[in-house]
């Protein structure tokens, strides 16, 4: 489990965006000449003194650490707090593999930097075709894909491609704080000779973080 927790509480309904086998997510590898984690036109980080810029600088600068219990659990915790704001406990009782509440929900046409993700069930799959000069191809995929079955993470950034960088801790399991390019929806694109396209399933629960 990525998403650490404390036990006792019967867990509330929530309502997740569901996403059928045509919807995708990815990582920490990205498919060979797709969009770079530094790519320019990414929307900005929240305005100055806002929560959500308080947030995506605190989540920054724990980069490359080892948070608390090593949970990505802890380290969206110890972020919100830091910067000001209600974390999964200020919600309700925190119990394991509950699909933690984080502040206002929202949807993914919606998510903005400084906004956390809780994921369930959440795997990514993508296909690359490379069209050489000569006619012929390179075909490429990350099966059997990759999965993010209770885990949470923070959103640093999305690009002009709707490509959302993530800050997130324990995926793989015992990493430390870094960051991952993910689709939340399916999505296709080009870029040179090359298509890639990202497929998704399971769910997610975005939020909006509120002040304390």
């Amino acid at each position: 489990m990525a998403g650490g927790s404390i036990p006792g509480f019967v867990k509330d309904t929530l309502a997740p965006q569901v996403i059928d086998s045509g919807t995708m997510a990815l990582t920490q590898t990205m498919p060979p000449g797709v969009v770079g984690l530094d790519t320019g036109n990414t929307q900005a980080k929240g305005t100055p003194g806002s929560v959500a810029s308080k947030i995506v600088a605190a989540a920054t600068a724990l980069t490359g650490q080892r948070i608390g219990d090593g949970e990505c659990f802890a380290y969206v915790d110890r972020v919100l707090r830091a910067a000001g704001a209600k974390s999964a406990g200020d919600f309700k009782p925190v119990v394991l593999d509950d699909d933690y509440v984080w502040g206002t929900q929202t949807t993914t046409s919606d998510v903005k930097p400084g906004d956390i993700i809780q994921f369930r069930d959440f795997l990514v799959k993508f296909t690359a075709v490379e069209t050489l000069p000569d006619g012929s191809t390179i075909n490429s995929d990350n099966a059997p894909g990759e999965l993010r079955d209770h885990h949470t993470a923070i959103v640093e950034s999305i690009d002009a491609n709707n490509m959302v960088t993530v800050l997130e801790q324990n995926l793989p399991k015992g990493s430390g704080v870094h960051r991952s390019k993910i689709p939340l929806t399916d999505l296709s694109f080009t870029s040179g000779r090359k298509q890639t396209d990202w497929v998704v399933s399971g769910q997610i629960w975005i939020f909006h973080p509120v002040p304390k």
